[in-house]
Formats: structure tokens, sequence, C-alpha cells
């Protein structure tokens, strides 16, 4: 809690008298706003602290979850108790990051658990469904870009894991 921004430390002892301290820096991501506060969330979904005004333009608004107690340092929790949305956040915030697309999404919608949802680039909307398959999903995402055109805009449904539908605005 003293340190909500260290993700993990190493300690390695190299003899005769040397010590080697590796430090992995968590990085704010996504924020999410109970009242008129915002706090800020990694891609685990642990809780960094308060975001100041500055730092909302580049992050992801997350919508749709009611949080509970925020304790800085430790996972986010939902009012309700109930794991599974702070679970499926967790893996989409992961693989945005990992396949460095955080930087194009604004928003990420949980108000329907079933059609979980995200804005990407203020071109697409797209539609993840219920929690199930998230890596398979992100991969379709990575090849629906690749064939979209520059000035297509519309919705991108990945719910289905079978197949992705593009359906142009």
């Amino acid at each position: 809690a003293k340190l909500p921004y260290i993700e993990e430390v190493t300690v390695e002892r190299k003899l005769p008298n040397k010590v080697i301290i590796d430090v992995t820096e968590s990085t704010a991501l996504a924020y999410l706003s109970l009242g008129d506060e915002n706090w800020t969330i990694d891609h685990n979904c642990k809780v960094l602290g308060k975001a100041s005004e500055d730092e909302l333009s580049n992050l992801i608004t997350v919508r749709g979850i009611s949080p509970g107690t925020l304790l800085i340092g430790e996972q986010l929790t939902t009012g309700d108790g109930s794991t599974a949305p702070v679970d499926y956040l967790a893996e989409i915030l992961y693989q945005l990051q990992e396949r460095g697309l955080a930087s194009n999404v604004t928003r990420i919608d949980f108000s329907d658990l079933d059609a979980v949802k995200f804005s990407y680039g203020r071109k697409y909307t797209v539609i993840l469904g219920s929690y199930s398959e998230v890596e398979y999903k992100f991969g379709m995402f990575v090849s629906v870009m690749e064939k979209l055109k520059a000035g297509d805009v519309g919705i991108i449904n990945l719910s289905d894991t079978s197949t992705a539908h593009f359906s142009p605005n």
C-alpha cells in the first residue's frame, strides 16, 4: 500500500559482495469513478491512487463496474463482491497492453457483462461479449484490423468466437 507503483521486485545476490535489486514498475492504464473521484488501476486491476485531471486524458475510462472500497495497492473489488467483472477487466487490460493496443482505446463498457465492449481509435466499437476465450478474441481483433481500410468506421463483433463480424456505420 505504501508503494503501489511497484509491481514486482527481485533481489539477487552475486558473490562475493554484490546485491542486484530489479524493480518492475506498475503503470496506470485505466481509471474508474467512485462518486466524484477518479481512481487509476494498472493492467492487473491494482488500485494505484486518485487520478489527477492531467492523467485522465491518457487513460482508458472504465464504465459499468461499481467499485467497492478502493484500497491503494490492492486489487479492485466490486460493490457486490463479485470477482468475474474484475477478472475480465484485468484480462482485457492485459491483452491491450501486451499487444500495444491500449493507446487507441478510450473506453471499456461493462454495462452488460455478456456484451462487454470497448471504443477503439474513435472509429470502431468492439464487442467482446462474455468472459470466454479473451486472448483468442484479441487475436481475431488484430486480424480484422489488418483487413480494414483507413476510412472504415463501424462495429467489430467478436462475441461469436468462431468468426468476427464487421458492420460499417
